[in-house]
């Protein structure tokens, strides 16, 4: 059947930059366009399917289009525009992906496919069953590690991890994470200190190794790591971890603040505050971390005001969608509606997803309001999710930093040139916050933001100032007294 390849390559591009998940973009494009994605289930199916595959393989698809002179390798978009080839990047990604990895029953070409494309691409084979488990697919992260230092120190982990076979690789900028072979890792990270980073071939090995379950290493996610980092407490400062569990970004600002600073940390479910505490004592922080059982919400009252005057660093990571929480969790979120689900069953379930979202965002709101508000001696608050929807991420930001930029609060610009994947440019917050993908971050999807109190802001330079921009005026500023 003939695929509709620019309405391919729009959901493609909605979901590999990390604007909407596959099912929304699917649903809302069969309410625009019911022939091609609505009324017709099995077309649904084929586009849902082929996008799939286009991101399983995009760094591949990538790379073929380049060598072939498809895609110019500086700027990612076509090489020509002149209706020789489709018209955008994502387009040809799509109609390469049907072209080059279609089924092995299928020998001849899609319908469809612009024929100076597979001219292009011809004798091109990629294979999308690959079994070598030592080389990462584009949807197998590598492995990330964090040395915890209220345990045992850097050159410990490294004596034993060479002792047991492993080989360090000291690049951390240089150094290519798709091709460490199994048995190698790079020893240093250019963003996130004391992160080791494996191949996804040895995440079996690293599971029951003596350095992870004796609590020296810790198995993360790089990008869940961000937030210590972008809050920057010093040592020796109080912080408010608002929902801590399970635990690892709490362990990272204990060993960050030192024995003389004090992580608050909070949760309100029973079982979690449970595994929470079991988790932090040990890990080693138990002589640095309080764990209080309550709602973020309400502790403002269950904390003195002597307290609540020594917290200086606030970190707001609320409950979320996890849609960005693993690189395949868009495919599932796909096809969750199942081969029979008819349109009506896609409208109700895309209706259900953003009242959902709706209600993950005004929680989410609430809590990075009451961090803003309630503790009078913050000085930085940093907002994270592990979601890839906008409106739990930028909505959520914009919205609290036009409302707060009379009040000294603005948003500080992240790791502004070590860090490439910004937030959305259709939101003014956008520059100044981070996100991270499988693609170019090679990490779970995550989005990160900073809120820094400047006591001298407010009013309209307050505003001006909320989005990192300065207010052009002809007048010379006020020389302070």
């Amino acid at each position: 059947r003939r695929l509709d390849y620019r309405q391919a390559g729009r959901l493609l591009e909605l979901v590999a930059t990390g604007r909407s998940g596959l099912k929304s973009a699917l649903y809302k494009a069969a309410t625009g366009s019911p022939s091609t994605a609505g009324a017709n289930n099995s077309r649904r199916r084929m586009l849902c399917a082929l996008v799939c595959r286009a991101l399983r393989s995009l760094n591949q698809l990538e790379s073929a289009l380049i060598n072939a002179g498809v895609l110019d390798a500086a700027t990612g978009r076509p090489v020509v525009a002149d209706g020789s080839l489709p018209a955008s990047r994502f387009e040809c990604l799509v109609q390469a992906c049907d072209l080059l990895l279609r089924p092995a029953t299928s020998s001849h070409r899609p319908p469809g496919v612009h024929p100076h494309l597979a001219e292009r691409l011809r004798g091109v084979r990629l294979d999308s069953d690959t079994t070598d488990s030592s080389q990462a697919q584009p949807h197998q992260l590598p492995r990330y590690a964090r040395i915890n230092r209220l345990l045992a120190q850097p050159a410990e982990v490294r004596a034993r991890l060479s002792a047991d076979g492993f080989v360090a690789i000291d690049d951390a900028e240089g150094g290519d994470v798709d091709s460490l072979r199994p048995g190698t890792y790079l020893a240093a990270d250019a963003h996130i200190p004391d992160l080791l980073t494996f191949p996804a071939a040895d995440s079996a090995r690293l599971a029951v190794h003596p350095l992870v379950t004796g609590g020296a290493l810790c198995l993360v996610d790089k990008a869940s790591c961000l937030p210590p980092v972008c809050l920057q407490p010093p040592p020796g400062a109080w912080v408010l971890d608002t929902c801590a569990a399970p635990g690892n970004k709490t362990l990272q600002l204990a060993a960050m603040v030192g024995p003389a600073g004090r992580v608050l940390a909070v949760d309100r479910d029973a079982q979690r505050f449970c595994e929470l505490r079991r988790r932090l004592v040990a890990m080693g922080a138990g002589d640095r971390v309080r764990c209080l059982r309550c709602d973020c919400l309400q502790l403002g009252d269950r904390l003195s005001q002597r307290c609540r005057d020594r917290i200086t660093h606030i970190l707001v990571d609320p409950s979320c969608s996890g849609s960005g929480l693993t690189a395949r969790s868009v495919e599932r979120q796909a096809l969750d509606g199942g081969a029979g689900a008819g349109a009506s069953d896609a409208e109700s379930a895309a209706a259900k997803e953003q009242q959902r979202l709706a209600s993950l965002a005004n929680f989410q709101a609430m809590v990075l309001r009451s961090a803003l508000t309630d503790y009078p001696s913050a000085r930085r608050v940093v907002y994270s999710t592990c979601s890839v929807h906008s409106e739990e991420n930028e909505a959520v930001v914009q919205e609290l930093a036009n409302s707060f930029a009379d009040k000294g609060w603005r948003l500080a610009r992240l790791m502004k040139s070590s860090w490439p994947t910004r937030g959305l440019s259709a939101f003014d917050c956008g520059p100044m916050c981070l996100r991270a993908g499988p693609g170019t971050d090679r990490t779970c999807g995550f989005f990160v933001a900073c809120f820094k109190r400047d006591p001298g802001g407010s009013g309209a330079a307050a505003r001006t100032a909320a989005f990192g921009m300065r207010k052009s005026s002809g007048r010379r500023r006020n020389r302070k007294r």
